[in-house]
């Protein structure tokens, strides 16, 4: 986790992405724990879960390694998202936090990414932003979903159609010459966004947090059960 100094900024937006899970306006950068190693130990054990005799003891000892296993990945990824959103709202001075509205369940009928995107358990992060942001009178805005946060140069506001392509990580803009990084950049815009939206409108709904917190245990579970 990046460190970083008190900030007056009014408002913040926040890009979510594969490559880091977060990136700042500020230009700050925050990536998930390394989970690989839990994936192949969660392939393993699901392997090994589906060899034994249903109704068997040995099947019972299986399902709980693997059960294990799941919960240890949940409770590395609940306490970075506790921390980081600690961070963000308590260490930034700040009225507004703008997000980006993900279509994420459209997303994940991508097969190239869907284990990528689930894995970054962004709309946990978004909950339990909002739910910490909210206690401290600091509003989260969610950018319309045809924002084209990514394309739009922050600097003079040129849109580049060629940034849809998502292996473009930088590029110069060729109006102002103004150099981007692809998530910078669209934090960026992201934050001049908040901008647009009037002082004191009510924060988008939200599931309580521990709703939130319940939902990856339950996805978990049903996957083991049988």
């Amino acid at each position: 986790m990046c460190s970083t100094t008190h900030s007056t900024i009014y408002q913040i937006g926040i890009d979510l992405g594969i490559k880091d899970t977060l990136t700042l306006s500020t230009g700050e950068k925050y990536s998930l724990p390394d989970l690989s190693k839990y994936e192949n130990k969660l392939k393993r054990l699901h392997r090994q879960l589906s060899r034994k005799q249903k109704g068997s003891k040995n099947r019972e000892k299986a399902r709980l390694r693997l059960a294990k296993a799941y919960e240890k990945i949940i409770n590395i990824k609940n306490d970075w998202i506790h921390k980081v959103t600690h961070k963000i709202v308590n260490e930034n001075q700040v009225g507004k936090i703008v997000v980006e509205d993900i279509n994420i369940n459209g997303m994940m009928k991508n097969s190239k990414l869907s284990k990528y995107i689930h894995m970054q358990s962004w709309g946990k992060f978004i909950t339990i932003l909002t739910y910490k942001a909210k206690n401290l009178g600091i509003e989260v805005i969610k950018a319309d979903r045809f924002f084209q946060s990514s394309q739009t140069c922050s600097v003079c506001g040129y849109v580049n159609k060629e940034v849809k392509d998502l292996k473009i990580r930088k590029w110069v803009c060729p109006i102002c010459k103004a150099e981007h990084d692809r998530d910078i950049n669209a934090a960026k815009n992201l934050a001049k966004y908040g901008l647009t939206i009037p002082v004191g409108r009510g924060p988008f709904e939200f599931t309580p947090v521990d709703s939130a917190l319940a939902e990856e245990p339950a996805k978990g579970l049903r996957a083991i059960t049988g």
